[in-house]
């Protein structure tokens, strides 16, 4: 990460025979590598290492690097007839199974996604639910990222056999996803 970026200003300095680091250090090495480019127009990588000379200007003039805090997210909310059942499901997984945070936020997410499919198809309620549904819902996602998929897969499995086995669902559909 930085630690890397940090030893190219290093070699930098050394090349050119500079022996303290400064803020018009931090400048000339930017200049060198970006060449007038905008910070608007670099690519991740290279505004990365923007920030990392930004760091270590501020770690050198302060004494500390200040590091913005991350955004925050929305909380997830599982609204209507189903969003309750899925939040009853997720309170089970969490204290039933011990589900990990990691994998309980990817419950999360992942039934958030199909509960909002559910709602863009008018589908309000879980007798509402069908393999066709689930299959459609399945059919959407980005094949291209396979683990995503799977595990979307692998949370509706479980979700369909939670409803069955309450007997929300008068078909078990997770055998047949």
């Amino acid at each position: 990460g930085h630690r890397c970026c940090w030893k190219q200003i290093r070699n930098f300095m050394s090349t050119n025979g500079i022996i303290f680091y400064n803020r018009d250090v931090g400048k000339q090495f930017l200049d060198h590598v970006f060449n007038d480019r905008s910070i608007a127009i670099l690519p991740a990588h290279e505004r990365y290492l923007h920030k990392s000379v930004n760091m270590l200007t501020d770690f050198h003039e302060m004494g500390q690097i200040n590091i913005p805090p991350l955004p925050r997210k929305n909380p997830i909310v599982f609204n209507g007839p189903v969003g309750e059942i899925i939040t009853e499901f997720l309170n089970y997984k969490r204290i039933e199974e011990r589900l990990s945070i990691i994998r309980f936020h990817c419950y999360q997410r992942n039934l958030d996604l199909f509960l909002n499919f559910c709602n863009e198809n008018g589908i309000n309620s879980i007798s509402g639910i069908n393999l066709a549904t689930i299959l459609h819902f399945i059919n959407d996602m980005d094949c291209s990222k396979k683990a995503p998929v799977y595990l979307a897969i692998s949370t509706l499995r479980g979700f369909m056999k939670y409803a069955f086995e309450k007997k929300l669902l008068e078909i078990d559909y997770s055998v047949k996803i």
